[in-house]
């Protein structure tokens, strides 16, 4: 009877997908402010909804342990070269990263930041501490920065954007150590007299000043110099190098020495074509360094002839940013941006040899008068963690960081309202109450359903997927070479204990609800852990993919159930290329799972009358190769493990799922991510705006087809739950404006839903291009349904001239006066109305 009555009740979900289903949003920002908020994962209790994000905010109250903090790791840095060790130099008031200005001469330390605020901090060694002197900053509202000083002389370069674009460069100097500030001309400086503070040269080397750029005098006219290139000569007063262009297409560019402050100038016996990096030699009165490419260059003559000193790998050395000269030992720094990731590398013997100091650094080393070395660190979020109302009510939050980074991989509720966060680190001071391996790169916390308490940190090897059990109890599924593992009788059945352990193999434990004993362990084969589930029974279904060195690359991958009881693993249909796979089981034991396929093959095959049966490979009539979360998929898998139904949804850019409910009559809501133009929509909230947008969209029982499917622009969904007063509730993270990529809060979205009413608007594009973003003249192509030759169309509340080509198609022209900027679209058919569209009319 129970079969019966399923089966009726996915007939009546079919035959009422021809009703569509009108829906409605109303956001709300739970969390915002300068420090970029976002979500990663929630859940849903019977009082709210848990979440745990990222912020670079330090304002959030911790109620936790001392050991989590908000602030996970300095940004500034100093290297000792003798000790080989890096101590936090960070100030107080000054973490949201220095740009820093030193003046060896007078030992002048200045931290300059303007991400969330501008600040000017003053390092006193005297007091070992640093003042902030931002009150005496000038007023101008900077959206860009520069700091440069020598021999007490402090000044700051400025970008001020004005309305209509308009960029302005107000400059100013400080001879008191940035206590008061002068205008100057906006001029920008390209160099600075170490022996006259005062003297200063413009960045094109055109003009040059004597009071510290108040006022500019003209230099002889010469070649165009290739701004950034020009260094004063900290031993030789009046000694300028610069790099010039020969003004001849293709030819190669000419180093130059002037001898009287940038009057005159001498060629060089250097040529290069890819420019250069000049160091003076801290050895030698006369001696230069200079990198050209991947060859570092010797000069003994002040750049009269040179010698090949080194050739260095290029693949290890692409970016070679700097050299730093420290007078002090003699050594020179060098700074390399090569694959991604600053290096520095210290140099005491002319480049012979090149002994690494560390990895990290996030911008060009600064060498102190003491010899140590002061740079900028990439500084990773701090994680928390939050509760909220259904409505968006805060409940409580803390931090559960560190003091260096710290990535959160899962989020869950025990049976008892217990949170269990699960993530990966290498902080050794990170709260640990017990540990099953030698290896203990990930974690398992668990804290008090009020957020108040750590009741428990356990330690797990490599990198960890955790799920709970109907028990409580904590599963992990991870990859590590460790073979301390505590593995029990009645593991992996191809033999008693898996012992084919290799870097990478994957291990499957049992932890208790306390998280304090293993109570099942095994090795498996298999490949990178995507995910994990458990059933009532105690099976274990473990998603899987092979990731390649690209990042979002994914080869293949399948969905395994394992019988803990008895051994046996089976490998159900092959999902090859699953990525980001999500899993729920449903209410007849079905298992559902949303993601996304990559790669160049897909591995399933849909169900009959899917939406949509195969994926989108072409863009613009080219084959694409396709790429990992290249189209999102849903899937619906019996108990047997083969396909009840199954359908792939997204167009021909990327497209993944990050979260599904299962809803009335089998109908599954999804929400996701596209990069598509062409992904499939219907009865549109907004149009899309940018290229990564979220999206939300509700499959009929059958996955035959969408009952409704809209962009979320300036949105990531990160999940979704059902809302307790009907239809949905959607977390995620807010995008500042259509061009940002950084969030700036977690927002949550209340969906309603209710019968909809034609006419409906699926999509409006110009009818010479994909993208929804039209300018005045443009034809939009618009489809839907319900439409009629008296259809009027309505832009921005103004009824604009419209042919009728069929039912689902209109065509309209942008009137040429139509503003820029956001505005609205709607169809009007016999009196009744669409939906509003959001769109934009671009310049």
């Amino acid at each position: 009877m129970r079969v019966i009555i399923y089966a009726i009740f996915i007939g009546a979900a079919i035959l009422l997908t021809s009703c569509d289903e009108r829906i409605s949003f109303s956001k709300k920002t739970v969390m915002n402010g300068t420090g970029e908020y976002s979500v990663s994962y929630g859940t849903q209790t019977p009082d709210g909804i848990i979440l745990t994000g990222q912020t670079f905010d330090l304002g959030i109250s911790n109620f936790l342990s001392p050991a989590f903090k908000g602030r996970v790791l300095s940004n500034l840095g100093r290297y000792d070269p003798v000790g080989r060790s890096v101590q936090n130099f960070t100030p107080a008031t000054g973490q949201n990263g220095c740009q820093i200005a030193y003046d060896r001469s007078v030992n002048d330390l200045y931290c300059l930041t303007y991400f969330s605020r501008v600040q000017l901090l003053r390092y006193e060694p005297k007091l070992q501490d640093w003042t902030d002197i931002s009150s005496n900053l000038p007023k101008d509202k900077f959206v860009y920065l520069s700091l440069v000083n020598s021999g007490g002389a402090l000044y700051l370069n400025g970008t001020v954007i004005n309305p209509g674009a308009v960029y302005q460069f107000p400059h100013y100097v400080s001879r008191d150590r940035g206590e008061h500030w002068v205008a100057q001309p906006a001029i920008t400086i390209g160099a600075i007299d170490p022996f006259n503070p005062c003297r200063v040269i413009s960045l094109d080397i055109t003009q040059v000043s004597s009071d510290c750029g108040l006022n500019w005098s003209e230099l002889p006219k010469t070649l165009s110099v290739i701004g950034g290139s020009t260094k004063a000569d900290p031993r030789n007063p009046d000694v300028l190098f610069a790099l010039f262009d020969s003004g001849i297409p293709g030819s190669r560019s000419k180093l130059r020495i002037s001898r009287d402050w940038g009057q005159s100038w001498q060629d060089l016996n250097f040529m290069t074509t890819s420019g250069v990096i000049l160091s003076p030699n801290p050895r030698s009165q006369t001696g230069l360094y200079l990198v050209d490419g991947t060859v570092i260059w010797g000069s003994s003559d002040l750049g009269a002839t040179w010698s090949r000193l080194r050739d260095l790998p290029q693949a290890d050395h692409t970016v070679i940013a700097r050299l730093i000269p420290d007078y002090r030992s003699g050594c020179v720094y060098f700074f390399d941006l090569g694959g991604g990731r600053g290096t520095v590398s210290i140099s005491c013997d002319g480049f012979r040899s090149l002994d690494l100091a560390f990895e990290g650094a996030a911008s060009e080393p600064v060498a102190l008068a003491d010899g140590t070395l002061l740079f900028t660190r990439s500084v990773p979020p701090a994680q928390f963690l939050a509760k909220f109302t259904a409505s968006g009510d805060p409940i409580f939050s803390t931090y559960i960081s560190g003091s260096d980074l710290v990535t959160v991989r899962g989020l869950k509720v025990s049976p008892n309202g217990e949170i269990i966060v699960n993530g990966w680190t290498d902080i050794a001071d990170y709260p640990k109450t017990n540990s099953i391996a030698t290896d203990e790169h990930s974690f398992v916390l668990r804290i008090s359903s009020d957020g108040q308490q750590l009741l428990s940190s356990t330690r797990l090897p490599g990198s960890a997927e955790v799920t709970l059990g109907p028990d409580g109890g904590i599963w992990a599924y991870g990859a590590s070479s460790d073979q301390t593992i505590p593995t029990t009788a009645t593991a992996f059945s191809n033999s008693p204990i898996y012992s084919s352990i290799t870097p990478g193999s994957k291990y499957l434990v049992k932890l208790s609800p306390d998280g304090t004993s293993v109570l099942y362990g095994t090795y498996l084969p298999g490949e990178t852990p995507q995910g994990l589930i458990v059933d009532s029974d105690d099976n274990v279904y473990l998603a899987s993919a092979a990731l390649p060195a690209k990042r979002f690359d994914v080869e293949s991958g399948n969905i395994q159930k394992f019988d803990r009881h008895t051994g046996k693993l089976t490998f159900w249909p092959p999902l090859s290329q699953l990525f980001d796979g999500r899993m729920q089981f449903l209410p007849n034991g079905d298992l559902l799972v949303a993601g996304a396929n990559g790669g160049t093959t897909f591995g399933f095959v849909t169900s009959p009358g899917a939406f949509q049966p195969v994926p989108v490979p072409y863009f613009q009539g080219l084959p694409l190769v396709l790429t990992g979360r290249q189209e999102a998929y849903l899937l619906r898998l019996r108990p047997d493990g083969t396909v009840r139904f199954a359908t792939y949804l997204g167009g021909e850019g990327r497209d993944w799922m990050t979260g599904a409910i299962y809803g009335k009559l089998g109908s599954v809501t999804v929400v996701g991510n596209t990069e598509s133009v062409s992904f499939p929509t219907r009865g549109l909230i907004e149009t899309k705006q940018n290229t990564q947008t979220g999206f939300i969209a509700k499959f009929d029982a059958g996955f035959t087809s969408l009952m409704y499917s809209t962009y979320i622009n300036r949105f990531n969904p990160a999940a979704i739950f059902p809302h307790p007063d009907g239809g949905s509730l959607i977390i995620g993270s807010g995008l500042a404006d259509a061009s940002v990529d950084g969030p700036d809060g977690v927002v949550f979205i209340r969906v309603k839903e209710e019968p909809g009413q034609l006419p409906r608007i699926d999509s409006a594009l110009t009818l010479n291009a994909k993208t929804s973003t039209v300018l005045p003249g443009d034809v939009m192509a618009i489809k839907g349904d319900g439409f009629a030759s008296n259809s009027a169309v309505v832009l921005g509340g103004r009824v604009i001239p419209a042919s009728f080509v069929s039912k689902s198609e209109l065509h309209a022209t942008v009137p040429s006066s139509a503003p820029a900027g956001p505005t609205t679209l709607q169809v009007e058919t016999d009196g009744r109305q669409s939906q509003v569209v959001a769109m934009r009319v671009g310049s």
